[in-house]
């Protein structure tokens, strides 16, 4: 699941670097809508040892509804945290990446 984020967002990245001769900017700051509307959405797991409880600046995530994967395809491989992930060195490119499109 992590590296399906990973994909959802090199997609939006790519989509919110589009210059406005390939694109209008109501298109960019759509993207830049869903990338808030993803992140906002993500809820800490059930985990009580894992990392996401500890996410600093993320006072959101406590009130939120914990989105869990169903177990519908039977995955071979334990699901990770996403919130987990995203501060994870694995993600800290894409993370980069994405903060310096939204302060552009």
């Amino acid at each position: 699941m992590p590296w399906q984020m990973v994909m959802v967002l090199k997609k939006l990245a790519s989509g919110a670097m589009l210059s406005p001769i390939e694109t209008a900017e109501e298109f960019r700051w759509g993207i830049v809508k869903c990338l808030q509307a993803l992140l906002f959405r993500l809820s800490p797991c059930s985990i009580a040892s894992c990392s996401c409880k500890l996410a600093p600046g993320l006072p959101f995530l406590s009130s939120k509804i914990s989105l869990e994967v169903q177990d519908e395809c039977s995955f071979s491989q334990p699901v990770e945290c996403l919130i987990s992930f995203l501060q994870s060195q694995d993600a800290s490119a894409i993370v980069g990446h994405w903060l310096s499109l939204l302060l552009q």
